[in-house]
């Protein structure tokens, strides 16, 4: 079965939780991944199920809904080194007299469950997955239908530290959320078609026939390094592509990009904000359904409803498009009720100047659209970011030591044609879904094996990859594109115009990205350190036992937990060479998962910011603190309330790039807007 088959064939399997019965289903999809055994446990309910194995009731504290009146039979099916090698060899299934084996520990054990609401967030997911985790010696993959989506969570094994003949359950989780089961996403189904036995085989270059054999392909088919690295792989070829384009006189850039550079940065820049606008998709309006920034904006088949031109050799996208998104909408206030729009097009009444005065809170280029009232429609609800990356760089200088002064044009945002960057729509999107261009890119890449690259456009690059608002951590990771690689596409192209770097990044595609494991590392560090100079009654143990993410129960004094939290109020950190936020965002998880070990119901790190703001002198000030406070903290158990105060008093990062910072900056802005509702 081709690649493409196999895609169509899970898509199908999919679909029929649509319309079927969750054991029939969820027995078809993992079938279709080529994961068929015979050794099947069917319980009525999840209720049944967690009656026969969780007789402690360690479990079912985590599903709540078991005890409701809607019953779904769960399955449990066995997939042992026997199915793994029949599977592999082609055989559909053992013999019948084939049954499930509780003392079978080298396994997989697959579960199906029925969860009643729409929406879990990760941890959620992770947290169910690892209770019934817990119930069994083999690692398990629970796979959860919830609302219009399935999603597959999965546990490891690995060798005890202490003990290395015996094995143990890792904390960690892998999860592929979110799968739309009448659409899926076509990065999902990539994911999957990857995950299926076929492809882990084909992969490997030999066949799988041992648990052992599943485990290490698992591990590296769900590895998000490789996710990242096959974006970075074909946006680097696109971005060495757009600068081709430019030295051969096909793309024209702002008068004052005259450097190859000046260009690298020019399409750096470029890159980090459109992909800072797809993570901004990822988040959801309840109320509209729709992401923060419409998809139709970034969808070829749509763009016609918008533009007049989308030929190939058209410009329109880039200018009409992009750069009234960034600089007009989402660098400019929305429009406030009763007052005059902020938010309008340019028009004679603004002067006849204005393009040379720099006015770029105004939309442009109103002759591009097809239809000015659907385009004010669409950017009139995207939210302001005021972050920094989103500044328009054109600007008036002085002239010398003259009173004059002359325009400085980095991005070309004015009415004139001259004054206007010239990007091909052929560099954003096809003619069809597939469409590629063979490029040479092999003076690019230092590489005579690169003379003819096919390249996709920017749009169905993106298109090809599912991305998620939150942050990975080591012990819950989800496959998918992560705020984190702003810093990895960055810090890594960033290399191909630094003079010092230029020739070792041209020939490899090693990263310059401090790896999360170093971050994590780092951190724990710093805050031993620093946390027991300031509360030396918590030993450098018991600090370490609280951080872990895998956190051991740590007996803590009420004044040691209120002097633990006064030491992360107080808490001053600082990067001095931060990049694009790898270290301060690292310590903003784990501060975060600190405050949940010794303030679990959020209410000591409340009354904390209550306290700091009852010292504001000014009363209206003062007022307005404590109500953002109370905005702040509105739900019990709250990450947000924790990140606000965290990230607006304790953390601090310079860099030499000011993209950098602005980079890291829209990371936390990301960190904060996942959590809200």
């Amino acid at each position: 079965m081709t690649e493409q088959e196999n895609k169509k064939a899970l898509a199908e399997s999919l679909r029929a939780f649509a319309n079927r019965p969750l054991y029939d289903a969820a027995l078809q999809f993992f079938a279709a991944l080529g994961y068929r055994s015979q050794r099947v446990l069917k319980f009525p309910s999840l209720a049944a199920a967690l009656a026969e194995f969780d007789r402690a009731g360690q479990a079912a504290k985590h599903f709540p809904e078991a005890a409701g009146p809607r019953a779904e039979p769960v399955l449990i099916q066995q997939f042992t080194s026997e199915e793994i090698a029949a599977s592999s060899a082609g055989q559909l299934a053992l013999a019948p007299a084939t049954k499930f084996d509780a003392r079978q520990f080298e396994s997989y054990l697959f579960f199906a469950v029925l969860l009643p609401d729409a929406n879990y967030t990760r941890t959620e997911l992770a947290e169910r997955a690892r209770a019934l985790n817990a119930l069994f010696p083999q690692p398990v993959l629970v796979l959860f239908r919830h609302g219009a989506h399935v999603s597959l969570a999965i546990t490891y094994r690995r060798s005890n530290q202490r003990d290395q003949s015996r094995d143990v359950i890792e904390r960690k989780v892998t999860l592929i959320k979110d799968i739309a089961v009448a659409s899926p996403h076509p990065g999902h189904l990539s994911i999957l078609e990857d995950f299926s036995l076929a492809a882990l085989s084909q992969a490997r270059a030999r066949a799988i026939r041992s648990f052992a054999d599943l485990d290490d392909a698992w591990r590296e088919s769900l590895s998000t390094q490789l996710l990242n690295q096959q974006f970075y792989d074909e946006i680097a070829n696109w971005y060495f592509w757009a600068r081709e384009l430019w030295k051969s006189g096909e793309v024209k850039l702002p008068a004052d990009i005259k450097t190859e550079a000046d260009a690298s940065l020019f399409l750096i820049r470029l890159l980090t904000r459109l992909i800072f606008c797809w993570f901004l998709r990822e988040k959801i309006n309840p109320q509209t359904g729709q992401g923060l920034i419409p998809d139709e904006l970034f969808d070829p088949r749509r763009l016609p409803e918008l533009l007049r031109d989308v030929s190939p050799d058209g410009t329109a996208y880039y200018t009409a498009i992009l750069q009234n998104l960034f600089f007009a909408t989402l660098n400019t206030e929305m429009d406030a009720a009763g007052s005059l729009p902020v938010r309008r097009f340019l028009d004679a009444g603004d002067g006849a100047r204005s393009d040379d005065h720099m006015v770029h809170q105004l939309w442009r280029y109103e002759d591009k659209l097809q239809d000015r009232a659907h385009f004010e429609t669409l950017f009139r609800r995207i939210p302001f970011l005021n972050g920094g990356l989103f500044e328009c760089l054109d600007d008036r200088v002085p002239k010398g030591k003259s009173s004059f002064s002359t325009e400085l044009r980095l991005d070309g945002f004015s009415s004139d044609a001259k004054k206007q960057p010239r990007l091909p729509n052929r560099l954003f999107f096809g003619r069809t879904f597939d469409e590629t261009y063979a490029v040479n890119l092999s003076e690019a890449f230092g590489d005579s094996a690169r003379a003819k690259v096919r390249v996709r456009p920017l749009l169905e690059i993106f298109r090809r990859f599912k991305f998620t608002l939150t942050e990975n951590t080591p012990i819950e990771e989800e496959v998918a594109l992560d705020p984190e690689l702003l810093g990895h596409v960055f810090e890594n192209l960033l290399g191909a115009y630094n003079p010092e770097t230029q020739t070792v990044a041209r020939k490899t595609t090693g990263s310059f990205y401090t790896p999360r494991v170093a971050v994590d590392w780092m951190v724990d560090e710093a805050l031993v350190v620093y946390l027991h100079q300031r509360v030396p009654a918590v030993s450098e143990d018991q600090l370490r036992d609280l951080l872990s993410w895998n956190p051991i129960p740590v007996t803590l004094t009420d004044a040691q937990r209120s002097a633990l939290i006064d030491a992360v109020d107080s808490l001053k950190a600082l990067d001095p060479a931060c990049g694009s936020g790898a270290f301060p965002m690292g310590l903003l998880q784990k501060l975060v998962h600190l405050l949940k070990q010794i303030d679990p119901d959020n209410r000591g790190w409340e009354r904390r910011q209550i306290t700091a703001a009852k010292t504001l002198t000014s009363v209206p000030a003062r007022e307005a603190a404590l109500a953002a406070i109370k905005l702040a903290f509105a739900r019990d158990n709250d990450d947000y309330g924790r990140k606000l105060y965290l990230i607006e008093n304790c953390l601090y990062g310079v860099d030499i790039q000011p993209i950098a910072v602005q980079i890291a900056k829209l990371r936390f802005f990301i960190a904060l807007i996942v959590d809200q509702k």
